[in-house]
């Protein structure tokens, strides 16, 4: 009767490992491994489901791929002052960048929006302007356009959680209300 209960836990042991090692596998797969390649600790793409997820749990957000780009194509994060992360779409030619920036005290989002467009000059952006604001989902967004030599670059500005979100794309405004509308801030 012990040996037949000793054989029964190892045999459900080794099939719990099975599963949780195939599940590891199917989970990531080929394409997500290669995504995740080269991002930091703490950031990463997931499949949950059908659906590919941004996960960064440096910045605190995460953001469900939009379905119309088919997944992701490719992925950078660069700089650890402010959280930059770019991500490209994979049916098109979209590409958004996410800055994140942390804020101490309470600020008015305009007058850091100015500055920040002080910033700019002698960057690749020539003169952005604000172009109006809208609400998108839960979030008052100041909207911001730049028609310079190298193309028209559409920024989206909120704030959330001590944090001011900077989203912009040369590709159209569009990939940035999909990235709010599906992300968790």
């Amino acid at each position: 009767m012990k040996k037949k209960l000793v054989i029964l836990i190892v045999v459900g042991v080794i099939l719990i490992l099975a599963i949780g090692v195939v599940y590891f596998f199917w989970q990531g797969g080929p394409e997500i491994r290669r995504l995740n390649k080269n991002l930091p600790e703490g950031i990463r793409i997931e499949k949950r489901g059908d659906q590919q997820v941004i996960v960064n749990k440096k910045d605190g957000y995460e953001i469900k791929v939009p379905k119309e780009w088919g997944g992701v194509r490719e992925v950078e994060y660069l700089g650890e002052e402010e959280g930059q992360f770019i991500v490209g779409a994979k049916k098109t030619d979209e590409r958004v960048v996410i800055i994140v920036s942390k804020i101490k005290n309470e600020i008015d989002l305009l007058s850091w929006i100015k500055n920040r467009f002080q910033d700019f000059q002698g960057t690749r952006f020539y003169s952005p302007v604000i172009v109006g604001e809208e609400r998108i989902g839960n979030h008052n967004i100041i909207k911001a356009k730049d028609e310079s030599p190298v193309g028209t670059f559409f920024f989206y500005y909120f704030e959330a959680k001590s944090k001011i979100y900077e989203i912009y794309s040369d590709y159209s405004e569009k990939s940035i209300r999909a990235v709010i509308l599906n992300g968790n801030f």
